[in-house]
């Protein structure tokens, strides 16, 4: 498996083996780093990544970052891979702008650079860090993921993280720590706010840790507001049966608009249709449609989990096709109601895949039909997501 990641990986590597040959920085310099592209290539990506890291220290070049970078992604730091390929890019732009492309080994490099940084922005997840209200940024020294260096100017950009779950600690001014835990899919970008007590109250949402600094509780730290903007299309399923219908199949879409950190305000509209049950005695067919809007309120996640509340309306038509028999001449009738609906449920966000169960209850008021209270399992995409 690792030979395997290890050709992944260094690919571009292999395809430019001239370039390393070409090397133009010192002898040791060059040394350094083709020993690495042969640690790459063999699998040793603690091994490569020394090689690197040493040729860094002594020429901070893009070819040593770019190397650099795929011995940290085959060691499985995905986001600190994402943060040195950063770095490859930046001197590769300058690499470019120098030679004014016409150095074919920089422009190919360029390319591959970016074809990599590419790869690693779809595994890792990205947040944006902010602080409470009225707490100013010089409280916070520094932060970092867990087990690894200080992060540069982590208010000022998007954060690459591990996938689902990661770790962030937060050194404060004045001593003390408070750590974060952050939980985006892969290619996803969110918000996080670091817990950080108002200078006054110490000891708020904080509570002390065996070394010394805090750790937030799970309401300040996990939870993740729902998406700055969506718009998704899904499908569900409804049962019971209303009446003689039987269980009803739904597709639709719908969007949503975040208004405050907590809180999105959500439209959506779907058709339900229920395929026509058949019925022996007397003789009949009996199908509905269903046409709903709803417009509410979803919440803030944790641990991926989120709930709904919506209101609107609902127009249902039952179509009955009594059979000829007899003599008797087959005919058909329908009929159409117009009533209010809430809904009310809770749902896991699984990246871009949300994944609900609701309970329906339809206000009906007329005489001929009742609709019992109604329960929803939906499965949704969403086809733009801003976080």
């Amino acid at each position: 498996m690792r030979r395997k990641l290890a050709g992944a990986v260094l690919a571009c590597l292999v395809a430019a083996s001239s370039a390393w040959a070409d090397c133009p920085e010192a002898t040791a310099v060059c040394t350094l780093q083709a020993e690495g592209a042969k640690l790459l290539l063999a699998g040793q990506f603690a091994e490569a990544a020394e090689r690197f890291k040493a040729s860094i220290a002594v020429a901070p070049t893009a070819r040593a970052y770019l190397g650099y970078a795929q011995a940290l992604e085959g060691l499985g730091k995905l986001p600190f891979a994402h943060d040195t390929m950063v770095t490859a890019r930046t001197l590769s732009d300058a690499e470019v702008q120098t030679s004014k492309g016409r150095d074919v080994g920089v422009t190919s490099r360029a390319e591959r650079i970016k074809y990599k940084l590419a790869q690693l922005v779809a595994k890792v997840g990205r947040v944006r860090l902010q602080l409470p209200e009225g707490v100013a940024r010089e409280r916070v020294l520094s932060v970092q993921r867990k087990g690894e260096a200080d992060l540069e100017q982590p208010f000022d950009r998007a954060i690459a993280v591990t996938a689902d779950h990661q770790v962030l600690v937060a050194s404060l001014r004045g001593g003390g720590k408070v750590e974060l835990v952050v939980e985006i899919a892969a290619g996803e970008q969110g918000l996080a706010v670091i817990p950080v007590p108002a200078a006054h109250d110490p000891e708020a949402t904080a509570a002390p840790t065996e070394r010394g600094g805090s750790r937030p509780t799970a309401a300040n730290s996990r939870w993740t507001p729902p998406p700055r903007a969506a718009v998704e299309l899904g499908a569900a399923l409804v049962v019971p049966n209303v009446g003689s219908a039987g269980e009803g199949y739904a597709i639709g879409g719908g969007g949503a608009l975040r208004i405050a950190r907590p809180l999105a305000v959500t439209a959506s509209a779907r058709f339900i249709g229920h395929p026509a049950t058949h019925y022996d005695d007397p003789g009949l067919d009996v199908s509905a449609t269903e046409l709903v809007g709803l417009v509410g309120l979803r919440t803030s996640s944790i641990a991926a989990m989120f709930g709904t509340l919506e209101a609107g309306a609902v127009q249902y038509t039952e179509t009955d096709r009594s059979l000829a028999s007899g003599g008797i001449p087959a005919s058909m009738g329908s009929y159409t109601t117009i009533a209010p609906v809430l809904a009310a449920g809770a749902g896991i966000s699984l990246g871009r895949i949300d994944v609900r169960a609701n309970a329906l209850w339809v206000g009906t008021t007329s005489e001929d039909l009742h609709i019992p209270l109604r329960f929803q399992l939906a499965v949704s995409y969403r086809i733009v997501s801003r976080p």
